[in-house]
């Protein structure tokens, strides 16, 4: 065998154990001390979650944080919870797979339609989600690197938690990395024993 040939099947080893590696699941429970912010950071910069119109840059609503979870307040409404049309905008720095939302406060209100709608943006064409009384939210693991989520005119509610797996925090195999250092052991032996 070939010192070519051993290489070619050890890159191809390495390729198909590294495709197997799982991504890392990810839950953000979003309770936490009162407050109104312009956009909070999560799990080192990986997710920022804004208003709609902080996310253009508008100093008109803002975030806020209560034990329950994240809302919307404004100018015109001063109540902390997503009510009203008011939205909230989740952006991540790279794709995730999108896995579950929960609500706290959960309320349908007098409707039985347009209790909150989802916006996913992804590689490829964007889509909505127009939900009905859905606690939890399962997204069916959409690979995503932003959506919004707006409530319906007369529902409010808080965003409690949202679980996602991070796909920039694949793995390599510890496998791979022993079948490179031990190929390379092989090719220092064989350069060893051709020098001698």
């Amino acid at each position: 065998m070939t010192m070519k040939t051993l290489l070619a099947a050890a890159s191809v080893a390495v390729a198909t154990s590294a495709t197997g590696a799982l991504a890392v699941p990810v839950t953000i429970d979003f309770g936490g001390a009162d407050g109104e912010f312009s956009e909070l950071s999560y799990e080192g910069g990986l997710l920022t979650v804004s208003t709609l119109l902080g996310a253009l840059g508008s100093e008109f609503s803002k975030v806020t944080r209560q034990a329950e979870g994240l809302g919307v307040t404004h100018d015109f409404d001063s109540s902390d919870e997503l009510d009203n049309w008011e939205t909230l905008f989740f952006s991540f720095n790279s794709n995730v797979k999108l896995i579950k939302m929960e609500f706290a406060a959960f309320n349908p209100g007098l409707w039985d339609f347009d209790n909150y709608v989802v916006t996913v943006l992804q590689p490829g064409p964007s889509f909505v989600l127009d939900i009905d009384n859905a606690d939890p939210l399962m997204f069916g693991e959409i690979e995503a690197n932003a959506f919004s989520i707006g409530a319906g005119v007369l529902d409010y509610f808080y965003i409690e938690s949202l679980t996602f797996d991070d796909m920039s925090a694949v793995p390599l195999p510890a496998g791979g990395a022993l079948l490179l250092g031990g190929l390379g052991g092989l090719a220092a032996l064989r350069r060893k024993r051709k020098a001698a």
